[in-house]
């Protein structure tokens, strides 16, 4: 097994001893316009909260999801939970954490034998309520910003703060961008790749450099994101 370096011996690796003056300039004003705090959703993705306006996929392969949506150009349909409690989402909440650790225990299956299909944790009712509500939030931001804040999230980094601290953090780390198609017959929404550029997670990058000195690889083609509604 490799060897794991301290948070304490990271931090003093992280000072670059042949970084420019401009260079030095430049990466902190571009720290100044991006947000590194825990509120910052793409820093930390509260995928069990309350209210979150993210909908959690489980059981599925990145890669097969990656090759449907964005080299196949497919449509996949959001499929509901079967054996959750008919019950508000936060009622639920423990039961939904397990099952995002065991997906085969729902429905006594795995989502991702169905490649056309992206299982979630939702009950069928709370499964459209949720879609509903980020659609309407899209759309919005889509006609009074003129941006895109729909993305899904293909892995998350699970770290804390500091060593003392016990308070898991969750960040995405690649975005690709996403729009939810209505089917207005059956009043549902298959999810579809947006053709927009996949992006890494500027703002976490951020985050690990500043404080860890951990540089994230750069996947990202097109600057700033307003990533507000991750899957």
């Amino acid at each position: 097994m490799a060897a794991v370096t301290s948070i304490t011996a990271a931090r003093k690796q992280r000072v670059d001893p042949l970084e420019s003056n401009i260079e030095k300039l430049f990466r902190e004003a571009r720290l100044k316009l991006i947000e590194t705090g825990t509120r910052n959703r793409l820093v930390h993705t509260p995928r069990g909260a309350k209210r979150a306006r993210c909908l959690p996929i489980i059981g599925a392969r990145p890669d097969a999801v990656f090759a449907s949506l964005a080299r196949e150009k497919k449509l996949l349909r959001f499929l509901a939970a079967n054996g959750l409690d008919e019950a508000a989402p936060e009622a639920a909440g423990e039961k939904i954490a397990r099952l995002v650790r065991e997906p085969d225990q729902i429905g006594g299956r795995s989502s991702h034998a169905n490649r056309n299909g992206l299982q979630t944790t939702l009950a069928p009712e709370f499964l459209q309520k949720r879609l509903h509500a980020i659609y309407r939030d899209a759309k919005t931001a889509e006609e009074e910003r003129g941006v895109n804040v729909l993305f899904l999230a293909l892995g998350f980094l699970r770290w804390y703060e500091d060593e003392r601290s016990d308070a898991l953090r969750e960040a995405p780390l690649i975005l690709l961008p996403i729009t939810l198609v209505r089917d207005g017959k059956r009043s549902t929404f298959d999810l579809g790749f947006r053709d927009d550029d996949i992006a890494s997670n500027q703002a976490l990058q951020e985050r690990l450099r500043g404080d860890f000195g951990i540089s994230l690889p750069d996947r990202s083609g097109n600057g700033q994101l307003a990533a507000e509604r991750l899957f």
